[in-house]
């Protein structure tokens, strides 16, 4: 694809994912944490088999929104049922070290994926998108086998769906929150713009496809050793301080 169709392409999953956002979180409120996990995946399945199988952009489009939709519903859960987890275990305080923790495992999971995905992609594009694709399933049994967290907070659910969902917002644009929404909405263009921006820099500097996995796990270990320092970090600073922290 040209770069306007892969920028096409990024934009309709985003889009997708941030309107979907607020009935996938709803419905994570309300009914299933475990199953907004476990739909996420099931979605998954069928967009990732038609980016791999199809040759036709618009099928790609129509699969590409469907991914921003399974990240929708994954999108904020897990967090929240990590913390309903800690919570039940009267260990919410350790939540930002484990939060942490978390993305510093992901993180080496990444640079193992990426540099195997650099080498494979090498000899042929379609290999890492297969191998992504097996991994969909293990992580689906993953999820099923996750055990519902006891639910706090039981009066939010007894809401009507638009009085819980008018509260919501109103929450988000409101005080303190106000501010962070606004933080976020303004700092994660940049994050995202220069993630989608570095594949086409080593493609124009002509590094070998296979080095892009390298590339790749370096900035993913970065992150993973950032996130995992992160809580003491805020300990040591404060959160206001660390907030300036990221921008900078």
């Amino acid at each position: 694809f040209s770069m306007q169709q892969f920028f096409l392409l990024g934009t309709a999953g985003t889009v997708a994912s941030l309107l979907a956002e607020v009935p996938t979180g709803i419905f994570s409120d309300r009914i299933s944490r475990k199953w907004s996990l476990v739909i996420g995946s099931i979605i998954s399945i069928p967009s990732m088999f038609f980016v791999i199988t199809s040759e036709s952009f618009v099928v790609i489009l129509v699969s590409v929104v469907l991914d921003g939709v399974s990240k929708a519903f994954v999108s904020g859960t897990d967090t929240a049922m990590l913390y309903d987890s800690l919570k039940a275990a009267n260990r919410e305080s350790e939540f930002h070290k484990v939060l942490g923790l978390t993305r510093w495992y992901s993180s080496w999971a990444s640079a193992i994926g990426g540099i195997g995905g650099g080498l494979l992609a090498s000899r042929s594009l379609s290999m890492p998108f297969w191998v992504a694709f097996g991994v969909i399933f293990p992580v689906l049994f993953i999820r099923l086998a996750l055990k519902e967290p006891p639910r706090f907070g039981e009066s939010v659910s007894k809401e009507p769906q638009s009085l819980h969902l008018k509260e919501s917002l109103k929450y988000c644009v409101s005080g303190q929150s106000g501010y962070f929404v606004m933080y976020a909405a303004l700092l994660t263009p940049f994050v995202s713009m220069s993630f989608a921006l570095w594949q086409p820099y080593l493609k124009l500097i002509s590094l070998p496809v296979a080095f892009f996995g390298v590339f790749y796990a370096a900035e993913s270990l970065v992150c993973g050793l950032t996130s995992k320092q992160s809580a003491n970090i805020e300990k040591r600073v404060g959160m206001s301080r660390s907030l300036l922290l990221i921008p900078v």
